[in-house]
């Protein structure tokens, strides 16, 4: 990964981070646990945790509906040349690493 995309991946989190705190309404605790654009820096996805875990659904799918307003949050936000296309997923890796703990405490 080059300098530029850890930078882009880090505005990109305070940025998902701020958008969500602001602008989503939910009874459900959201968290950006990371960013990822891709080499090309046309596309990026924004990584979540949601709690508790049966409001996943409700939250990206609110997201999802939201993608345009999050791109025009981020026009003003992020000097870059060319805006990514944004899609939010819930972080697996979280909840892998819970799982093992879990499992290791038996």
């Amino acid at each position: 990964m080059t300098l530029r995309q850890e930078k882009i991946n880090s505005l990109l989190q305070e940025i998902a981070s701020l958008f969500i705190g602001s602008r989503i309404e939910s009874s459900s605790l959201i968290t950006v646990i990371r960013a990822q654009i891709l080499p090309d820096l046309k596309s990026a996805k924004i990584f979540i945790s949601v709690m508790p875990d049966n409001k996943e659904k409700e939250v990206i799918d609110i997201l999802k509906k939201k993608k345009n307003d999050f791109k025009n949050y981020c026009k003003s936000r992020l000097k870059i040349k060319f805006l990514p296309s944004f899609d939010f997923e819930i972080d697996t890796g979280e909840k892998n690493r819970a799982r093992i703990d879990e499992l290791l405490k038996k």
